[in-house]
């Protein structure tokens, strides 16, 4: 009964999302959430591929002209607690699972404090800081649910490696370091990083063995991770190479970084704000960790969380500290991007830190209850009647105080007062502390509202919904859309079964960004997450006056050119005007598959093929013609074609597409794909299971 009430206690907190979960949660000031352009698609798609092929899609098609969906994180194949989702309709099953998420992330915080002696009250406390950690939120409102997924293992981790390392212990490690790499593998980086870090401190400061037999253990669990995780290493390595995202520079990896104006929002919440800048940790949790750190027994008892905080906020300033710039820097860290990423470890830092304190004051006995502050307590006095101060200040000579000074230095001065108040028993432990975790809900909870705009899912998948009703009408064939100006979006097209040679992902083949220059007759200057590249990040006008290639766009497979400003080219064909946008047929259009002499792309004349049927995996063909069959299909590793059951090899047609050789007569053609990284990343995380598995065997003598 006990477990079931703290249950429903940390369920409490996360109830602000109960009445927009069917809508789609978006940043305050902007009209593109990942979860809109990525999560749902991407879903969506999954869901087509199982119902429609009965096939899970190694390759989709929906974007970009194809790329492999196995090797990008952003698909969610590989993360089976992310399929949760799709038991319901979407996107209430991606909001669903963000919460029990958040969930089982407070959960573990819990756990964590129990286990640290602290009691129910304070490990509640501690639970609701992270689990309404403000940056948390902000990027859910972005739509990064994987990052949410990845970072609610974090307390998890914890737990196991400071609790349950003994033995078996380090297997769990790796078990849970390795769901969170299948979740995002970007947070995956700075975990391990992190828990490394943790794994050495507890070691010193229990004095737990030899040297040799902890670094045993950290290759161990590291080891097993990626294992667990190989579904989606192996193919994002391969993957990763013949991307853009290989080639970042120094500037690219450091993008975003927190300008360090922004360190004032651990004070001051940023209401509205951008996710990636956000860092308030709440007020409440701030004040009683720098209470506690006044006290040299606690800065002592949680210096790895001190530096952990210290230490995040370093390296989240990227560019205007060396120490982030020579981390992004170092293998594997150099394929990140945006180093204020690692501010999630503030959320974790200070739970544990608000949490210490709030179990000191609850318990504080007769002879403490009086006794005076610390020097470091006073200032903090000091400061809280200072931040009033200037608001009144402002309020004087302008007649205006910003709301977010105003909340942030009420939550400040409150806290503080709650602080002094136990300090000197004038409240009893229990009312103070039910104040405390009131108060910590409503700090946060109103920066977690003010920074998510819910949007209606209908208002949503309506955007572009006049373009591709107008382009659905042309049924029967395969074909593609591209628009310069993202005027039909993913989530769209793909409800819509409207395949798009444009698109948003981190990960773009070189090959194919290198084509698109050509046919898009945009210039693409650097590193893009955006195919065409939006200078200022206003599509509708960032291309207008460029004119696309319509011949290497029919290669495409481009059949229709949707615009939110006029194309003029004799090629294309004005087809209708629907809603802001213009719809142009594309002359050069080619089909999906085609015959022709010879390789030269700038030969006119093709034949069609007989017969077609595509699936995410498997392309069949019947052809009766001598030449060379060219597929409007992206070559990739994994790629094999077969002509009558006969293996051939495939050939490169204007070094991209693939091809193969016909020779006279009726064929039948067949094109799989069969990445062998990708299975051999699933026979490794089988290998890493089994491992697991016979470590919960009886053993025999333990590390």
């Amino acid at each position: 009964m006990r477990r079931i009430l703290i249950l429903l206690v940390l369920i409490a907190p996360l109830g602000i999302l109960f009445p927009f979960l069917q809508d789609f949660p978006f940043p305050p000031l902007s009209n593109y959430s990942d979860l809109a352009i990525s999560h749902y698609p991407n879903a969506i798609y999954l869901i087509q591929s199982l119902r429609d092929w009965q096939q899970i899609p190694l390759w989709s098609n929906t974007i970009l002209s194809g790329y492999p969906f196995g090797a990008d994180p952003l698909s969610g194949l590989w993360y089976l607690p992310g399929w949760i989702a799709y038991i319901f309709p979407l996107p209430l099953g991606l909001n669903l699972d963000v919460i029990l998420h958040l969930l089982w992330g407070g959960i573990g915080v819990f756990f964590y404090l129990r286990k640290e002696n602290k009691s129910d009250f304070s490990a509640l406390a501690g639970a609701f800081v992270f689990e309404l950690f403000s940056k948390t939120f902000a990027h859910y409102a972005a739509g990064h649910l994987t990052l949410v997924y990845a970072v609610a293992w974090t307390p998890w981790l914890f737990l196991c490696e400071k609790y349950f390392r003994k033995g078996r212990g380090y297997f769990l490690s790796g078990i849970i370091l390795g769901l969170a790499a299948l979740a995002d593998v970007r947070w995956f980086a700075f975990l391990l990083s992190v828990w490394v870090a943790f794994t050495i401190y507890i070691w010193w400061l229990e004095k737990d063995g030899k040297a040799l037999r902890l670094i045993i253990r950290i290759a161990i669990s590291t080891a097993l991770a990626t294992l667990i995780a190989a579904p989606l290493i192996v193919p994002l390595i391969e993957f990763t190479r013949l991307t853009t995202r290989s080639a970042l520079t120094p500037a690219d990896n450091l993008a975003l970084s927190l300008p360090p104006s922004y360190l004032a929002n651990l004070v001051i919440p940023n209401f509205q704000a951008y996710a990636e800048w956000v860092i308030y940790p709440g007020g409440v949790a701030l004040i009683l960790a720098l209470f506690g750190m006044s006290v040299p027994e606690f800065r002592k008892r949680n210096i790895f969380y001190i530096g952990t905080i210290l230490v995040s906020l370093l390296i989240a300033l990227g560019s205007t500290t060396p120490i982030g710039t020579l981390l992004f820097q170092l293998p594997g860290f150099d394929l990140l991007r945006v180093p204020s990423r690692i501010i999630f470890l503030l959320g974790w830092a200070f739970a544990i830190l608000a949490a210490d304190e709030i179990d000191f004051l609850i318990k504080l006995g007769p002879t403490e209850k009086r006794g005076k502050l610390p020097g470091t307590g006073l200032l903090i006095v000091a400061v809280s009647g200072f931040l009033l101060l200037i608001g009144l200040g402002l309020w004087i000579y302008t007649g205006d105080i910003p709301f977010s000074y105003l909340w942030g230095s009420s939550v400040t001065l409150m806290t503080t007062l709650l602080v002094l108040l136990r300090r000197s028993d004038r409240i009893s432990g229990r009312s103070w502390v039910f104040m405390i975790l009131v108060m910590i809900c409503l700090d946060l909870g109103e920066v977690n509202f003010s920074n998510i705009h819910f949007r209606p899912a209908i208002e949503v998948l309506q955007e572009g919904e006049p373009e591709s009703s107008i382009i659905a009408l042309d049924k029967g064939e395969l074909f593609r859309v591209y628009s310069p100006s993202y005027s039909l979006p993913q989530q769209t097209a793909v409800t819509n079964y409207l395949e798009l040679a444009d698109g948003i992902d981190p990960l773009q083949l070189k090959s194919y960004v290198a084509y698109m220059q050509n046919a898009t007759g945009i210039p693409f200057l650097g590193y893009s997450v955006t195919l065409p590249p939006f200078r200022t990040a206003q599509p509708e006008i960032d291309n207008q006056g460029y004119i696309p290639n319509t011949k290497l766009l029919g290669q495409l497979n481009v059949k229709y050119i949707v615009s939110f400003f006029p194309l003029n080219d004799p090629n294309l064909v004005f087809q209708d005007k629907a809603g802001s946008s213009q719809v142009y047929k594309n002359k050069d259009y080619r089909p999906r598959v085609w015959i022709q002499s010879n390789l030269d792309p700038a030969n006119p004349d093709f034949t069609q093929v007989t017969r077609l049927t595509w699936s995410p995996n498997k392309i069949e063909v019947n052809a009766n013609h001598e030449g060379w069959l060219v597929f409007s299909e992206i070559d990739y590793p994994g790629w094999f074609a077969a002509i009558d059951g006969q293996p051939v090899e495939i050939a490169r047609y204007n070094n991209l597409l693939r091809s193969v050789q016909l020779p006279p007569g009726e064929h039948t053609v067949e094109l799989e794909f069969r990445p062998m990284s990708v299975y051999i990343g699933i026979g490794l995380s089988i290998l890493g299971w089994l491992i697991f598995g016979g470590s919960l065997l009886p053993q025999g003598k333990k590390w």
